[in-house]
């Protein structure tokens, strides 16, 4: 998926100077942080990339090799069809709890208003040529608008974060409207992982044993593709994740989990883009 940076992203930073952070850092910046510095450094198609994609492109700009393919076109020449505007309503979920992991809540307000003026905006005009049924663009709008307000009036950080990332749970659904090389399952992963994070730091041990059977139902489904998508390693640290997740349900153990879980995403979305 690629795009051009739009008055609807969260506001971009300066572009990167000489003192932008060496490749050995950047895994431990903020998703926005790392389109920000991604589109200075005059990378195309920054604002719709998953993190592990971010960091790969500003390794190679930084180091002056060539792109992998990572940043462009899956290498099996399918193209998604999959509309800029609903990628950004999903990087600006995910930017807006990385924000507030960080305790940078201005940013988080800034993200979820993008959010809120594209459900109701383009992402709405988009949704409705593809078909997709107006209760489930109704739904996406009113998610948005309730993390939007929640940020505004200053709720609690966490439940703000489980209000973006109830955005994120209609993402599969409506991704599913288009093609794209990437299962739509995939991208429940990415919810459940992030769940799983957001609920063990809320100390809901019921919600947590909920969403490990759902991930692990969900994973099962999966993982044949995967594995004939040539992604048999992926596939055993991701049975890996799941084993791991089924014995110990401990909070920090779960929260530790889910990390891994959200990087093995994007090694998923990887090997069905054929890089």
């Amino acid at each position: 998926m690629t795009e051009t940076p739009s008055a609807d992203t969260v506001p971009a930073k300066k572009a990167a100077s000489k003192s932008a952070p060496k490749s050995a850092g950047l895994s431990s910046m903020l998703l926005a942080d790392l389109k920000s510095m991604a589109a200075g450094l005059g990378v195309a198609g920054a604002g719709s990339m998953k993190k592990a994609q971010l960091v790969d492109a500003i390794k190679a700009t930084q180091s002056g090799a060539p792109a992998k393919a990572s940043v462009g076109a899956p290498a099996s020449g399918a193209r998604s069809t999959v509309p800029a505007s609903l990628t950004r309503v999903e990087s600006a979920a995910e930017d807006a709890i990385d924000f507030l992991e960080r305790g940078r809540s201005a940013k988080a307000r800034q993200a979820l208003e993008a959010l809120r003026r594209l459900a109701h905006g383009q992402a709405a005009t988009d949704l409705a040529k593809a078909g997709v049924a107006r209760a489930k663009v109704r739904a996406l709008q009113r998610r948005a608008d309730r993390a939007a307000s929640l940020s505004a009036r200053g709720a609690a950080e966490l439940e703000v974060s489980l209000a973006a990332n109830a955005v994120s749970q209609l993402m599969p659904g409506l991704y599913a409207s288009y093609r794209d090389p990437v299962p739509p399952t995939v991208l429940k992963l990415d919810y459940l992982d992030r769940e799983l994070q957001l609920r063990s730091r809320a100390g809901q041990p019921s919600a947590v044993s909920a969403r490990v059977r759902d991930l692990t139902a969900t994973w099962t489904k999966l993982r044949p593709a995967v594995v004939r998508a040539g992604g048999r390693k992926v596939a055993l640290d991701y049975d890996g994740h799941v084993r791991a997740l089924r014995t110990d349900t401990a909070p920090a153990a779960v929260q530790r989990q889910a990390a891994i879980g959200l990087e093995l995403v994007d090694r998923l979305e990887d090997v069905f883009r054929g890089r």
